[in-house]
Order: C-alpha cells, then structure tokens, then sequence
C-alpha cells in the first residue's frame, strides 16, 4: 500500500473516530495528554483497576498521619522478627517449604515430571538425563520433565512446520488474556496485561450485553471474576469465543485458532465486525484440550519488532497536525527505517493499521537529554513514561551485577620470557562478561561458549619491544630504543597511519618493506612459528599479528575539557606511560593497504574499565546485554558501545550512577542513538575518526532503528532477556512495578511510595535467587535495597535505630526454604562478623556433621539428619540423595552437587569398610556399586543443567572402573566421554558396547553436547 494511500486512511478513520480503540483499553482513552512538553509521550498501559485504590494518596488529609502508625507496625514487626529468631522459635527452626516468586513461579513448577526413572532403558541400553520438550529427542522412550500443556509432539511438530515459535502461558482462568497480551507484546503494542484486557473485555460487554448475548445482571462491581464465569452460565470454550470476539472488535483484531484434540488440528478464527471493512492485526492463538489457550510467536518476530513497535507507537503520540504535515510525518518516519534484514512488506498489515494523528519530535540536544534524565532522579522518563527509580530497580533486581560473569586480564600488558603481548577486543578488559543463563535449556550458555571458543577471541598483539613509533615533532633526545619509525597519517583516514622509515641504515634486511618514490614504509612483520608455538600451544592464544609500542601519542589532546571525575588524574598518567599500539590493519577503504596501520587503544581501554565503578560497570554490561541481544544479526560491536560508554562517564557525575542508575543508562543510549542517526560515531580516543564509515547505510538504519526501539520500550527489552536467560521471575516483577505505576510530584511521598513499592519485592527476588544457590548475589541485592532506603527521608526513630542487621532479620523471617535462611545467615555473618546464623539454627541439634568423620562443607553441615537415616553410611547417603534431587529440581546446582558428592563418599567409605569381606558382603558391595551408578547418573545430570564439564570430569576415573564389573554402562560411559571431551576414550568404550550389544565394531557420532 503506498503512503499516500495511508495518510488518505489517516483521514478516513479520524472522521469515523475509530482508531482510539486500537491501542489503548477504553478505560484509557479519556486519559490522552495534550500537553506532550511537560508530560511523557508514551502512555503506559499497565494500570491498576478502577476499584484499586492508589499505593500514595495524594489527596487524603491523613497521610501524615498514615505515615507514623505505619512506621510504628514496621518497628514493632522487625522487634518482634528479631525476638523469635532470638528465642530459638522452632517453627521457624523446621520451616522448610520452596520460595517462589509467585503464584505463577509455583504453577510452573508443578508441572515439572520430577520422577524420571532411574534405570536402563531397554531400548537404547543407556540411563536417560532429564530431558526438556524443546530439546533433542535422543530416545523415543525418554522422559520430558516440563509437561507444559502447549508442548505436546502434535504442537511441536505444526509449530516447527508453519514458522512458529510456542509460548505457553500460566494456565488459570486467564489464560486467554495472558496469550492475546503476548501476542500484542511480539506485535510491538508492549503495555497490556491479562488484567487490562480482562477489564477492557468486561466493560465492552456491560455496553453492548445485548450484542454479546450476556445479561446486564451478570455484571457487578465487587463480584469476583469467579463468580463472574460462574454466573455467565456458558462452557468455558463458548466464553472464551465470546471473550475473543471483543477483543477482536475492540482492537480490531483478526484471531487465528489453531485447536489441537489428540493428533488432529482444527482451524478457525474470529475477526472484527466493524461498521465496514477495516485493516486489522493478525496474532495467532493455540487451543489444547476445552480450555487452555496459548501463544503461537511468527519465528521472526524478533526480527521485526523494534519496526513494528515504532510504527505502533505513534498512537500513543496525540499532538495535532494538519493533514499534509501528518503525511509528511509518515512518509518521513516509514522511510527512515529501512529493515534491511527483511522484507519492507513485512510492515505492511503495521503501517495500514496505524490511522490514527502522528506527531513526530526532532532529536532533542544532548544537554537536554541529560538534563531531564540525570538531574532528577524522580522525574518520569520523558520517552518510556517509566518513573527513572522503579526503571533503575527493575534492571537491578532482573539483572543483578554479580549475575554477569567472564575472564578478563589482569595487567594492560603482559610477558611471557621475552615476550610482551596485549590482548585485542573485548577479552582486553571486563566488557567480554555475560550474564548467567538460568534456563534448564542452556542455549544462551551455549552460545556463549561458542563464541568462546572462536580463534579470533582471545587474539593477542606481540609487541616488538625494540622498535618505536614516534611523531616527527618528537624529540630524539629523549629517545633510548635501538631503532624508531615515524608515525605518518598525511595519506591516511583518522585513526590510521603509515609508519616512515627514517634511515635505510636500520632496515633489517630480512624485514617486509615497501618504497614509494624516495620514502621508505614499514610493512606487516611476519610471524614466526616459534612465536605462535610460544603463544598459541602453550597458552591457548592466537597471535593475531606484531604491532609497534607507541609512547608518544597526544592524549591530553582528548582530555583537554575533561571533567573532574572521569577519567581521574591517575587513570590518565597510567594510560601516558602505557602508551598505545599500532597494528598492521587497513583501513576499508585505504589504497595502500600493504603499508598501513591502525591505532590500537586496548590498553589504555583496561585502565579505563578497571577505573570504572561498580555501578558503571553494572551499566555498562546491562547495555550490552540488552543491545547485543537485540542487533546479533548487524555488524553492532562492542567498541561501537564502548566508545560513547566512556564519552557519556566524562559528562555524567560518578554519584549519579549510584543515585539515578537508569537515566545514566538511558543517557548512554540516547547519546548511542544521536550518532548512529548522525552516522557518525566518534572513536573515543581520536574523535574525528568515525567508527561507522565503513558500515553499510542500511546496517547503520537497522542499527538506529533497533537502539531507538530499546530506548523507547526499555522493560519490553529487559522483558525479553529475561525470558532468553531464564529469569522467569522477571516478567511478573516488571508486570508488579508497572500495573502500580503512581508517580507523585513531592520528594517525601515518592520516596516512601518507592520503599512501599519495591521492599517487598526486593525480598520475592532475594528469596528466588537464594533459592537456586546464588546466596551472595542474594544478600547484594538485600544489602542495596537497604542502602537505596536510606537516601529517602525517614522519621527520626527509623532512621537512627534501623540498622542493616534489622533489616536482614526482617527479610530472613519472610524466607519459607531452610537453606536460603540458613546459608543466606552463615554468608551475612561472613560478611558482618554477625552471628545471626546461631539464632536461625536450634541449638544442640544433631546435623550431619555429627554422623560423618570427615569434615562436611559448611553449605551443608547444619543439615538435620533423620533416625530412621542415620543407622549407617548407606542410609545417610540415600538421604543426601535425596536432597540432591530436590535441590536439583529447584536449580541449586550448589548444594546439589555438594549432597551427591558427599552421599558418594559415604557409598565409597562404606565399600573401604567391607573390602576384604565374605561372599554375603560382596553382594552388599556389589548392590552399593549400583547405587554408585545412579549418584554418578546424577552428578552428570548436575553438570549438562549448568553445562559444564564439572563435576562430572571429577569422576569419570571412578566411573570407568565400575565399567569393568558392570559392562551395560558402557554406553553411558561413552555418552559421559562425549560431554568431557575425551573422543578416544569415547571412541574405546562405543566399540565395547557395539560389540558387547552386536557383536561387531561401531564407528561413533564425533559430536560433542557442549561444543
């Protein structure tokens, strides 16, 4: 459809006032800002109910009032917290039930199949791992442990055939409206909830009940929605129709039904029924069974959604504009985002859909920018319409900063004998880190590794030590070295030089070369095998290639209007004596490439990030975690991100990052936004060489268009993520933050919303992360939502006797599972010097410690050992296994590995004992070596969840010689090979099992789960 038939729509559907239905709920469309200068231009939909009352009270004459008596509850609550943690209260003590974060987070976990059987399988004579639904199939007779209801075989194979990607949804009475709610968020209209749209659906049938066929009596106002579908008198499937038609008319939607009963697919579908024909939104839905109602996700949904929700957006933008000016509006904002990774038609059904008024605002001035995110912290997001404290608290509690983990060097530079070497990218300082992949599937873990494990990441420069690059106005006076070259960028782009021979009597005539005219230039050093060998074989690097020490390069020229904060004086003079490199690397469009070379900053970039903060840093991985999650598939690097990373610190106080840690962020993407529509990305230390010259125009509009996409829906990205990662908690906490969003004005009442707002959820997140073993991550996150209460007014009582202590107590008495309590304590005490674990623990109990001679981990040791499981070693180690399982099933990978370890040194102890026993003990022995097997068998279970080699690798000697007295594992063996890495083991021990099993020779599948 061309644009001018689109603006002609614009006026067309204006003139029918229709298109107010399209992306907000009725309830929302008497709330439209005219002002759009003074308020946000995004209107978030996520509110509460009208029968809700407001978390702040603007209005009530009794806030003060409301204020002390709820301090009061609170002291009395954290006194009486700490009196029966005092007393030795056993409830307390025996309490042990599994955290959730959620109702949802529990619903879940019930459907997880935590029984697989633990024997060999008949059929492909192994042990079966636990296996997902959306993993391979190795074996028909596997067992699935998530029987999610949407991942039948049926489902799996119609989605795998028809480009659709399943997500399932929490399977109550809402089912419905959680799936349409998905399918709004992949279509780019991020903001409604099974809530909003449960009660746009209600009111739309309390008006038209006729039209519906529903009766005004079945609507009342304090009625539940129970006891609404109770007396609605209708099957849920005809309610659901029902429920799909207003929806489908009130957004103007047209729904696909793919019903699936046993192995048969129904189709149908429901569309809108407007006065004439009108263009409307494809999603698509799944059906299983009567009632439960699921998600179908178009495989490249990913792809075009930063396009799809810029074009949705400009509904929610109501400033008025004549007609020419609005088609001018549109042919602008359609034509500057150009998909380049798809085809522009893709957008078709989106651009045709949006009919309503656009007004579109000019890139505001950088000052600006900082002004109205940094300055205030209280103010709303003037993009996102977030309020920047609750934006800065839901990137803190999703991703916590010590959940991001890698390798990085610990000098700028490094030696090995006479060799001195830097690392080149992002292995050079701690930009490489990543976040932890919690999901059971582990692909973004796996991907991680792949990346890992490419030549070209851990590629190092050799530095030729006795060479010098130099400018022609240095002083040779001041030089020592032994030769020198002159730096000469006459020919060359920023950020790139030839290096000028200064005299033919220091050539050294095994050296490449090149002569123009009279001139004589350096060119690429070759690399020997013997330093590849060096470097390469000893320490698992590659030499990318030889580069020249430069110590004379002008960085004060960079730093001439530095600040005072970033980068320090310190910082600074380390960078001057350190210097920089160059390395033989053209520039893309340079005529001589033999002869040229780059300016290399990757030393001088580890001083910086070692001097950044802990809250800068934290910034900086969350914006590479989002960006690079978004734009894998467009030549997006990190020094792209990392040049406007540090540029952004210089003008940004350090203070603001730990007070407003979400307007720094945002800063940093708007800042990264302005040069990619500039097209110009300034490198950092040379400013005039431009880091996108030599990417494509259309690379650099994807990228723009992907940037301004995160920056306009930053908790639709962060939504996102999450999911990817496995933090399943993350979409329910940003739905609770955002479903409460009040924003007030004066400084005392937004702080004490915020703290009532946000304490208990820091706690469900604390609660959550304990619970999968990450306890010091848990106390951060703990010990940071009590820094952060302490910057908000309090009444003199709280804020003099309030200590962290307190706190922590508190919290504590709200954690149901004992090993959170109990190693969240002991790790406090560590921390504090505190003995808060002695009052969590009853006194005189008898623990494991108690029943085994050797010396247990901490992390364990409290355990209460039941009698009827402590006659004996065996006894004590079907206990610990298990906990194991239990542990295993509630990813605490931790204490799983640490109670199966241990059930195996009980098992071993036990055997030490019996040796040299009598014929009725060798059978013992031999029913013990068995149940060896199944510990071994979940050892490696433990290992393929966090997919890692360890602590499987640990074992596999003590494996191998049950093989001798138990042949049938052998192919579990070789399967364990395979995930270690040991081909010719593996390869031994499949030709064991082919010929035990065929009686012949086998030639194994050389692959690898962890590759």
């Amino acid at each position: 459809m061309s644009l001018k038939n689109v603006t002609q729509m614009i006026e067309k559907e204006k003139q029918r006032a229709a298109p107010h239905e399209y992306w907000r709920s009725e309830e929302n469309q008497g709330n439209e800002n005219k002002d759009s200068e003074k308020v946000s231009v995004f209107d978030n939909c996520l509110t509460e109910t009208e029968a809700t009352l407001s978390f702040i009270d603007l209005n009530s004459e009794s806030t003060d009032l409301h204020k002390k008596n709820k301090h009061a509850d609170q002291t009395k609550e954290i006194e009486e917290d700490s009196h029966n943690i005092a007393s030795g209260s056993t409830f307390f003590d025996d309490l042990d039930e599994t955290d959730y974060f959620d109702s949802e987070d529990e619903y879940w976990d019930t459907l997880r199949n935590k029984d697989i059987k633990e024997e060999i399988c008949q059929h492909c004579q192994s042990y079966h791992l636990p296996r997902s639904t959306q993993d391979k199939v190795l074996c028909p007779f596997e067992e699935v442990f998530d029987r999610y209801p949407a991942f039948t075989a049926v489902v799996q194979q119609f989605a795998k055939e028809n480009d659709f990607e399943i997500h399932d949804v929490y399977g109550d009475e809402n089912c419905l409206f959680r799936a349409v709610a998905d399918q709004f968020m992949v279509n780019g209209c991020p903001g409604h909830t099974e809530v909003s749209l449960r009660e746009t659906v209600i009111k739309r049938l309390g008006k038209n009940s006729d039209k519906y066929e529903v009766h005004d009596s079945a609507f009342l106002s304090e009625e539940t929605w129970e006891s609404y579908l109770h007396k609605m008198g209708k099957t849920r499937e005809r309610l659901n129709r029902t429920f799909m038609q207003v929806l489908a008319d009130v957004f103007m939607l047209d729904i696909s039904i793919y019903s699936f009963f046993h192995n048969e697919v129904q189709y149908s579908y429901v569309t809108a029924e407007p006065a004439e024909k009108m263009k409307t939104i494809s999603i698509f839905l799944g059906q299983v069974g009567e009632f439960h109602i699921f998600s179908f996700r178009p495989l490249q949904w990913m792809t075009e959604l930063p396009y799809k929700a810029q074009i949705f957006r400009m509904l929610a933008i109501c400033t008025e504009k004549p007609l020419d000016e609005r088609r001018k509006l549109v042919e602008r904002r359609v034509a500057i985002m150009s998909p380049g990774h798809f085809p522009k038609s893709n957008l078709t059904e989106t651009v045709q859909f949006v009919v309503q008024s656009i007004s579109f605002q000019d890139e505001p001035i950088v000052a600006e920018i900082r002004r109205r995110l940094v300055e205030d912290q209280s103010l709303i997001d003037p993009l996102s319409g977030i309020p920047l404290p609750y934006l800065g608290i839901i990137m803190k509690l999703i991703f916590p900063y010590k959940m991001f983990y890698g390798e990085y060097v610990k000098y700028p530079l490094l030696r090995i004998g006479e060799i001195y070497y830097h690392y080149l990218g992002s292995y050079a300082d701690q930009s490489c880190s990543t976040l932890q992949d919690l999901s059971r599937t582990q692909k973004m873990h796996i991907t991680h590794v792949a990346r890992l494990s490419r030549p070209s990441f851990c590629r190092v420069v050799v530095l030729k030590m006795d060479v010098e690059a130099i400018y022609d106005n240095d002083s040779l006076d001041d030089y020592t070295g032994g030769r020198h070259v002159i730096i000469d960028t006459s020919n060359s782009y920023p950020g790139y030089c030839r290096l000028r021979i200064s005299s033919s009597s220091l050539i050294d005539a095994n050296e490449n070369v090149a002569k123009i005219d009279s001139v004589m230039y350096q060119k690429a050093f070759i690399i020997t095998d013997k330093l590849r060998s060096d470097l390469d074989v000893k320490y698992g690097r590659k030499v990318e290639c030889i580069g020249v020490p430069c110590y004379s390069f002008p960085f004060m020229h960079r730093w001439t209007k530095r600040g005072e904060e970033f980068p320090s004086r310190e910082t600074i003079s380390s960078i001057i004596k350190q210097g920089c490199s160059l390395i033989p690397k053209p520039h893309p469009k340079c005529t001589c490439p033999d002869i040229e070379w780059q300016f290399n900053f990757s030393m001088a970039e580890h001083l910086l990030f070692k001097s950044l903060t802990v809250p800068q840093r934290h910034g900086f991985l969350v914006l590479k975690l989002l960006l690079s999650n978004m734009m894998n598939h467009t030549p997006f690097k990190t020094k792209h991100l990392k040049s406007v990373f540090f540029m952004a610190c210089e003008e940004l106080p350090v203070y603001v990052w730990e007070t407003n840690f979400s307007g720094c962020v945002l800063y940093v993407l708007s800042s990264l936004l302005s040069c990619l529509k500039a097209k110009f990305l300034p490198n950092y230390f040379i400013p005039e060489s431009n880091l996108m010259d030599s990417c494509r125009e259309d690379d650099i509009s994807t990228m723009s268009t992907i940037v301004d996409y995160v920056r306009l829906f930053p908790t639709s990205v962060i939504e996102i993520v999450a999911e990817k990662y496995g933090f399943t908690y993350g979409v329910n906490l940003i739905k609770s933050v955002l479903s409460k969003e009040n924003y007030s004005a004066e400084r005392q009442d937004f702080q004490t919303a915020l703290d009532e707002l946000f304490g208990h959820l820091t706690i469900k997140t604390a609660k959550v992360i304990a619970k999968m073993g990450f306890y010091s991550i848990s106390l951060d996150i703990l010990q940071d939502r009590f820094e952060q209460s302490l910057l908000s007014p309090q009444t003199g009582l709280r804020q003099a006797s309030f200590s962290f202590c307190d706190f922590f107590v508190s919290a504590l008495m709200e954690i149901r599972q004992k090993s959170s309590r109990v190693n969240l304590a002991r790790t406090f005490d560590m921390r504090i010097g505190s003995n808060v674990s002695d009052m969590v623990l009853e006194k005189q109990q008898v623990t494991l410690q108690t029943y085994l001679p050797w010396m247990v981990d901490p992390r364990l040791n409290w355990i209460k050992v039941p009698c009827t499981n402590s006659t004996d070693f065996t006894s004590i180690a079907s206990f610990l296994y298990d906990i194991s399982k239990r542990e295993y099933w509630r990813r605490n990978t931790v204490l799983a590995e640490l109670a199966i370890t241990t059930a195996i040194q009980c098992i071993q102890e036990t055997l030490k004992q019996n040796s040299g026993s009598k014929t009725d003990e060798n059978v013992q022995n031999r029913i013990l070596k068995r149940k060896l097997i199944l510990f071994y068998m979940h050892v490696y279970s433990i290992s393929v969840l966090n997919n890692l080699v360890y602590p499987l690798i640990d074992h596999m000697d003590e494996i191998e010689e049950l093989c001798i007295e138990f042949p049938e594992i052998d192919n579990l063996f070789y399967s364990m090979c395979m995930y270690t890495k040991q081909p010719a083991k593996a390869e031994e021990y499949a030709k064991k099992f082919q010929a035990r099993v065929y009686g012949r020779n086998h030639t194994p599948e050389t692959r690898s789960p962890v590759d």
